[in-house]
């Protein structure tokens, strides 16, 4: 055999045009980075272009002036502060969610104990009102973590009886906003009554 393989084959010799596509992942001139066109048919290597455009792989990041003109997906100095403390843990994060409103709700009842303790709203005490809507209050954020914490301990106390307790956990997880709801609404009823 020859160096051109079989002579009667189709696929020798066809000329190689330049198509035009309009693809956004290549150059609006479709050069490689040698600055040859990847498709034309002087490139013997026609995946040159395509697969090797950036050296090592990788793109290459922003500097930091131009980061300050580009006001979207940019955090402020406040923003990250405030990503440190819900993040650092569950504990901070519910203390950070949970306290500035319970304080808030916690000045009616302080004023109605001390300075105004006759004062009473449809009948009812202002102390008595506001301590039931701190229970509320409270009891939203305590079934909520009553509700997240079931399915492990779930999962720990009837893992000793049977091994196959993961897909029930994994049910009581998905019912974590329902069950934490349950249960705001039977503690929010249970003491309505003063």
């Amino acid at each position: 055999m020859g160096k051109m393989g079989n002579p009667n084959d189709a696929t020798i010799n066809i000329p190689l045009t330049t198509v035009k596509t309009h693809t956004s992942t290549r150059r609006p001139d479709n050069l490689s980075p040698g600055g040859q066109s990847v498709l034309s048919p002087r490139n013997h290597d026609e995946k040159a272009g395509l697969f090797r455009r950036h050296i090592g792989g990788r793109r290459k990041l922003k500097t930091g002036d131009q980061d300050k003109n580009e006001e979207e997906g940019t955090l402020t100095r406040m923003g990250e502060i405030y990503n440190k403390i819900l993040n650092f843990s569950i504990i901070t994060r519910y203390f950070f969610y949970v306290l500035p409103l319970a304080v808030l709700i916690a000045v009616p009842i302080v004023v109605g104990a001390t300075a105004a303790p006759k004062a009473s709203l449809g009948g009812v005490r202002i102390v008595w009102i506001f301590t039931w809507v701190e229970i509320v209050w409270l009891s939203l954020w305590v079934s909520k973590i009553v509700a997240q914490a079931l399915p492990s301990v779930f999962q720990f106390l009837c893992g000793i009886v049977s091994s196959g307790t993961r897909k029930y956990a994994l049910v009581l997880q998905s019912l974590e906003i329902p069950l934490s709801l349950a249960g705001w609404a039977l503690t929010s009823l249970a003491t309505f009554i003063p």
